[in-house]
């Protein structure tokens, strides 16, 4: 199947990666250009956000013709040192603008002179030739905390919200922004009105109906007098009586019910969302607040509302919704595939990725319809019968609290009732509970029979003996962190402190980081930093300090030039401690030659967090945790072990490179790199068909000085069935396919590490 997300994120990647064309090498000024002709003019170049080092950023690039019109593609360049981007569009009247997007991406903080010309290989034979050029100087800053979102450490979904934020209308021109028109007004009690607030939920945590209350104003644009969340739940829940989890078959009931179209569907995927999305369709999708699996993950089941969905060049796909707690926001899809997940009642899995499409009659003619099978609809029933039980036993509550004693003896009467169909309704769920139990019984006694006898049968006859077998698997990265910001040693990444020198220069002093142990439990209480690398243990009872290590040089006197900050202000912050000898240590914010990033990790315990500092962004770890990919609800989980640096590849794209683009086939659980989006590797899926995975860098076509072969190889044992590397392998294990393009053998300007991470994975066959 061919997936509409690689589309999207391939249609974002070909315009950051627009070709340049194979004429001169440098800009040729045109003599005699006719009169009246084009003259095209850099106006402005702009980022949105602010540049951030190490995270691309969007840079847009206004264009305008002050002559006749021009019928031809014309190119636009941006250059900083040694790097250069390139992008072009088609024709542009005379009098009119055009916005020429880019994405570049800066390793270090700075002031950065940038030099934008329009036509830079002499094509348009123009008026004037002088106004081509714009020459501006762009700061960019070092990640901070909330300028780099690292996701929380463990699965909350409000947590989550809060690091990613709310949102409101993105900005206009967003290239890759998927939503439903006027989706800001989701929510709202008066549809009509776009500052009238959002409806949210009560107390009893009404989050399916007031999802549905705000899909049906929506739709309908009628305020919260005709569909709110207290006048659904009369009908689907408990009335406001009783909490209970809204279940979705009833909620399109109720849609139906009112006119509308609804659809229930189960074993979602993000690319049906999309989809949806897409046709002007809202979704109410279910997911689980702590994005658990345990038998009883219902409970924890929440109702928002998809409503729209972009790329951004840093967290990859964005996920809009209305959630009803009363906001809109969004949060990654890598994410919020966590949270989507199967949901369980007492031990019995009800569906998995659940959601239902509500739309005005009559329903687009390619709206899919529902996929729920006779499991589903028999769990819904289930659910949906728990759900009568529950309204009507919410009912009988409301009416014995009435002060009419005929609605009392009602209510009494119907109390009883309820109790005699709840006893009913637990039959059903009670044989299907031991039937499961029974069944994983039998299996578990057959599955150790099974093994004994095989055990038995290799002891005596040598039959079926097992063998310890080695798996390899494969990940590419120019990240040394494998892209994480949790590490395995239970480290959290959070901020950019600074510029820490790696060699003493002036008046730099050398910087020592101590650990404070506990002696009793042998862990690290604390983390201490002085300029003494000769410190006593420590004074402290019960505690021991250990020298850890020297983290750099830093100045006893501001530098000139560029933005300073002092180490004790992030000391004090983060409740590191500290001596009065680095009390004036200062910080550069802005890259110096022969310095590096000082970076600034929190420590997880049970108890408490504890921050410590490392110039290395892998806080010293070799091996990581990665989910490779959600693939159909299931996140499949990797650590992945730093191995060695294949080559150099650029970090943006200069003529003569193409983006060397990074897929997962979910069958195979293996990343493939290429070069060419119509590959079709043998034992794979063809490119289109996998799971986009990222540009890990952009590499030359045609060999350049410097630049080595990278080859492709195949392997012929199990595990990776292709491996990417500079080697050149002499084994009877791999064959060589060619090579895919090439790469650095040595650091260059604008070029970044190409890491190679390793899988090992051992079986007993």
């Amino acid at each position: 199947m061919e997936s509409r997300k690689i589309f999207s994120i391939i249609i974002l990647l070909l315009i950051l990666t627009a070709g340049t064309p194979g004429s001169s090498p440098g800009r040729i000024r045109v003599l005699g250009s006719p009169a009246g002709g084009p003259d095209l003019k850099v106006d402005s170049a702009v980022f949105f956000p602010q540049p951030v080092a190490g995270l691309r950023t969007r840079m847009i690039v206004t264009v305008s013709n002050k002559g006749s019109p021009v019928k031809q593609l014309f190119w636009v360049s941006v250059k900083w040192g040694g790097c250069q981007l390139v992008n072009g569009t088609y024709g542009l009247d005379g009098g009119a603008t055009a916005s020429i997007l880019f994405y570049p991406l800066f390793l270090q903080a700075g002031k950065y002179s940038l030099e934008v010309t329009v036509d830079p290989y002499g094509e348009v034979m123009e008026t004037d030739e002088t106004n081509n050029v714009l020459v501006l100087w762009q700061e960019v800053i070092l990640p901070k905390a909330g300028g780099v979102k690292a996701p929380p450490t463990e699965l909350d979904f409000e947590s989550e919200e809060a690091v990613w934020g709310y949102i409101g209308n993105l900005p206009s021109g967003e290239p890759s922004m998927h939503a439903l028109p006027d989706y800001v007004l989701m929510g709202r009690l008066d549809p009509n009105d776009p500052n009238s607030p959002f409806e949210a939920q009560g107390e009893t945590s009404a989050c399916g109906t007031t999802s549905l209350a705000g899909i049906l104003r929506y739709l309908s644009k009628k305020d919260s007098s005709v569909y709110n969340h207290n006048i659904i739940d009369t009908w689907v829940r408990g009335g406001g009586e009783i909490d209970v989890y809204s279940e979705g078959f009833s909620l399109a009931d109720y849609a139906r019910g009112k006119g509308f179209e609804a659809r229930v569907y189960v074993d979602g995927t993000f690319e049906d969302v999309k989809r949806f999305i897409d046709m002007g369709i809202p979704v109410e999708m279910c997911i689980t607040t702590d994005g658990s699996h345990d038998e009883m993950n219902v409970l924890n089941g929440h109702w928002i509302v998809a409503v729209c969905y972009w790329e951004d060049m840093n967290y990859g796909t964005m996920i809009g919704y209305y959630n009803p707690w009363g906001h809109l926001s969004a949060i990654p899809q890598r994410r919020f595939e966590l949270y989507w997940t199967e949901q369980n009642l007492l031990g019995i899995t009800l569906w998995n990725r659940f959601y239902v499409a509500i739309c005005n009659k009559p329903a687009p003619p390619d709206m899919p319809p529902s996929n729920a099978g006779a499991l589903e609809k028999y769990h819904g029933a289930l659910v949906e019968g728990v759900s009568i039980f529950l309204n009507e036993l919410g009912s009988s509550i409301r009416m014995i609290k009435s002060g009419d004693a005929g609605e009392k003896i009602k209510g009494l009467g119907l109390l009883i009732g309820t109790v005699i169909f709840g006893s009913m309704l637990l039959i059903p769920v009670s044989l299907t509970l031991v039937a499961e139990w029974v069944w994983e019984g039998i299996k578990a006694a057959a599955e150790l029979i099974w093994e004994g006898i095989k055990a038995l049968g290799c002891k005596l006859f040598g039959w079926g003996c097992k063998s310890k077998k080695e798996y390899f698997y494969y990940f590419y990265s120019s990240s040394p962190s494998c892209e994480c910001s949790s590490l395995l040693n239970d480290m959290v990444r959070v901020e950019a402190v600074g510029y820490i020198f790696t060699s003493q220069v002036g008046d730099a002093v050398p910087v020592y980081e101590y650990a404070e142990v506990d002696e009793q439990t042998r862990e690290v209480i604390r983390y201490f930093v002085s300029t003494d690398p000769n410190l006593p243990e420590t004074g402290a009872p019960g505690v021991r300090r250990f020298l850890y290590g020297r983290l750099g040089y830093l100045n006893k006197s501001e530098i000139q030039g560029v933005p300073n900050e002092k180490l004790v202000d992030y000391l004090k912050t983060y409740g590191i401690d500290y001596d009065a000898s680095v009390s004036n240590l200062w910080v550069s914010q802005y890259y110096l030659e022969g310095s590096k990033i000082l970076w600034m990790f929190n420590m997880t315990s049970e108890t408490s967090w504890r921050a410590f500092l490392s110039p290395d962004e892998a806080g010293g770890t070799k091996t990581f945790p990665y989910v490779a990919v959600d693939y159909k609800g299931e996140s499949r989980g990797y650590h992945f072990t730093r191995d060695y640096v294949v080559g150099y590849v650029h970090y943006n794209h200069l003529r003569g490179t193409a983006p060397l683009y990074r897929f997962y086939d979910p069958d195979k659980e293996e990343f493939y790199l290429t070069t060419d989006l119509n590959d079709e590797p043998k034992e794979l899926r063809p490119v289109r068909e996998m799971v986009f995975s990222g540009v890990v860098g952009y590499v030359f076509l045609e060999q350049k000085p410097g630049t080595v072969p990278l080859y492709k190889y195949h392997a012929h044992e199990k595990g990776a069935h292709y491996l990417f590397t500079t080697k050149e392998i002499e084994s009877d294990k791999f064959t060589r396919l060619g090579v895919i393009g090439y790469v650095y053998e040595y650091e260059e300007d604008c070029t970044v590490p190409l890491w190679l991470f390793c899988f090992r994975q051992v079986k007993e066959e």
